[in-house]
């Protein structure tokens, strides 16, 4: 009987949320923003695997720069490489971000069914169980993850793990705001730090690259141009994301058509279409969270760019 009169409250409240426009409609767009933060966190996550391969990258082309100048008796034709601008340990905490963040935007969408149960999968309990344990221990902490992101993740994940905290939509993405702006501020600030480090990998490739191409010239002369050439290409493929979409930064941040720019632009739709969800209304909620699923099928179109 509890159960029951639990739906039919749900059911109440979610109709107050909706008005006239009726509870499909809602239903869709929470499916909607949950589809954005999703495809959002594919492409956060392969903007950091670029900015690693761009770091490896400028690794063996300086390795190969070295013995071709004669800094270096031998070259590992193998590339191997350990990243230390994002290593192995911080890109799987950032996983668990993201992971965070789908995981309430799924918990959110199964708020607006109209069955009795709105618990998440196991699986995806025993991910938010995980991850809200780590959390707590400190495990989601490093010099970039302050303690205040490790709060916003329990507070995210703890609403996965306990769907009865909130009987409402408005109720949930109310409570849940701050921690989610908490968590994307975060990782927009590292996206300004990640380009910085790519610009900066393609910038010592570059310099290297022309160092041994004025070389060439003195030895050869104008058949240098072939070289010149060869090294274009050799200098796009390096670029993560190709020749006409670097990281692109200035000295006031990313470019505003930048690939890090773009990306924070749908990480910032996340956070709007949130406080939409909490305090707009209908027309308010749908606008911006088509603006989101706008903005993260162009990230999907990056990540698709990243692994052909």
């Amino acid at each position: 009987m509890r159960t029951g009169y639990r739906a039919l409250a749900g059911l109440a409240l979610l109709a107050g949320l909706v008005g006239c426009s009726g509870l499909t409609q809602v239903q869709d767009t929470l499916s909607r923003f949950d589809e954005g933060a999703h495809a959002a966190a594919v492409a956060q996550m392969s903007f950091f695997r670029a900015a690693r391969t761009a770091e490896c990258d400028a690794q063996f082309y300086g390795a190969a720069y070295d013995y071709a100048v004669g800094n270096a008796p031998a070259i590992d034709m193998r590339g191997t490489c350990t990243p230390q601008r994002l290593t192995d340990a911080q890109l799987a905490i950032r996983q668990d971000l993201m992971n965070a963040i789908t995981l309430y935007a799924d918990q959110l969408q199964a708020l607006a069914t109209t069955d009795d149960n709105k618990k998440l999968d196991s699986n995806a309990q025993a991910l938010a169980g995980k991850i809200n344990g780590l959390a707590k221990s400190g495990g989601l902490r490093d010099a970039s993850i302050a303690g205040g992101v490790e709060a916003a993740v329990i507070g995210l994940t703890g609403m996965a793990l306990d769907n009865t905290r909130f009987n409402d939509i408005r109720g949930a993405a109310t409570a849940e705001q701050d921690n989610l702006a908490t968590v994307l501020a975060t990782l927009k600030r590292e996206n300004v730090t990640m380009a910085a480090g790519i610009d900066s990998s393609l910038g010592t490739i570059r310099a290297e690259i022309a160092t041994v191409l004025a070389k060439t010239k003195e030895r050869a002369g104008p058949s240098v141009f072939f070289d010149v050439a060869r090294a274009r290409g050799l200098l796009q493929r390096a670029n993560p994301f190709g020749v006409s979409a670097s990281a692109g930064m200035t000295d006031s941040g990313p470019a505003p058509d930048s690939v890090a720019a773009r990306l924070n632009a749908t990480l910032e739709s996340l956070t709007v279409a949130n406080h939409a969800i909490a305090t707009a209304g209908t027309g308010g909620i749908v606008a911006a969270v088509n603006d989101l699923v706008a903005r993260a099928r162009e990230a999907q179109g990056l990540d698709a760019a990243l692994n052909p």
